[in-house]
């Protein structure tokens, strides 16, 4: 099976489009509805149509069930599925959550979307100002078709060689 890890902050809420919907005054749920940048949301729909990947959510927005990110990621119809949750706790960092998942997932392919350098395989960086853009929603459809590799240096090499072709 395949999923999207996704950090909802800096990937389909950017910095830019904030601060435009801040200036307009305009209300904000707890998925950001109406400062999800739909540039950005047309891009991870893009992927989960390439892929059928369902979404994990990792977040440090505290105090949210996996139901009431569902009613808010339909709501906001948003693309894809979304089958769990993870969530940052004083003891644990975003790259432990995810290393969590992954461990529970040995056999799953995934990509990972964030704004955070996290240090992980499998990892799509975005800029926080910008989102997720053409040029990384092509990494994540490329690089979900990978097989799981363990080691880091050998999927940089491969992930290289599909940065250059673009």
């Amino acid at each position: 099976m395949n999923f999207i890890l996704l950090d909802i902050d800096g990937v389909l809420t950017t910095n830019a489009y904030s601060q435009r919907c801040r200036h307009e005054h305009r209300q904000s749920d707890l998925l950001g509805r109406d400062w999800l940048n739909p540039d950005c949301v047309s891009a991870l729909r893009r992927i989960i149509d390439a892929t059928g990947a369902k979404v994990v959510i990792y977040t440090s927005r505290k105090g949210h069930g996996i139901e009431e990110l569902r009613q808010c990621w339909e709501i906001n119809q948003l693309p894809g599925e979304i089958t769990f949750a993870t969530h940052d706790s004083t003891t644990a960092s975003k790259k432990d959550a995810i290393l969590d998942w992954i461990r529970v997932h040995p056999n799953d392919k995934y990509v990972i979307l964030s704004s955070e350098s996290l240090d992980l395989n499998r990892l799509v960086m975005c800029t926080s100002e910008i989102g997720l853009t053409r040029k990384e929603t092509n990494l994540a459809i490329n690089m979900m078709k990978l097989p799981i590799i363990q080691t880091s240096e050998k999927l940089k090499k491969i992930m290289s060689r599909i940065l250059d072709s673009e």
